[in-house]
């Protein structure tokens, strides 16, 4: 195997991060839930209600000069379990499931999103500060 070239942390300040719902029965209709971005996390009130609505999958994007998709089961979950390995349907990444290591924090006050697999490292997540700040980025493994 040869090592990549370029090994460096991609940030892409002008990236979002956003999380979807799709309700049973509903189609292909998803449904905003959580966005992330450089100046803001915003959450829509249907977060408030997920233990009663009967979500069939949660899809996370990762939108800007990289943009990734990851669909996870839904059905059972809260608003942030449902962000675990073993909910994983499909990535973007072309990373298996398997390989792949997915943490919420569960604080809405500093959410701290990452993903981690042997083929890249995403993660999202408030800066420490008064300020609301946010870093989203997206770093590359260098073994492929």
């Amino acid at each position: 195997m040869h090592r990549s070239l370029y090994n460096k942390e991609i940030r892409d300040f002008d990236c979002n991060c956003s999380s979807y719902i799709l309700l049973s029965g509903n189609g292909t209709s998803w449904q905003k839930v959580f966005e992330m971005t450089p100046n803001s996390f915003m959450k829509s009130p249907i977060y408030l209600y997920w233990d009663n609505l009967p979500i069939e999958k949660v899809k996370f994007q990762l939108s800007g000069t990289y943009p990734l998709t990851f669909i996870f089961n839904g059905r059972g979950t809260t608003s942030t379990s449902w962000f675990h390995q073993a909910n994983a349907i499909s990535n973007s990444l072309g990373a298996h499931s398997l390989s792949t290591t997915y943490t919420f924090n569960n604080n809405f006050s500093y959410p701290d999103f990452y993903i981690t697999s042997t083929e890249a490292r995403i993660q999202a997540k408030r800066l420490s500060g008064i300020d609301e700040k946010y870093d989203i980025y997206f770093k590359k493994d260098g073994s492929k």
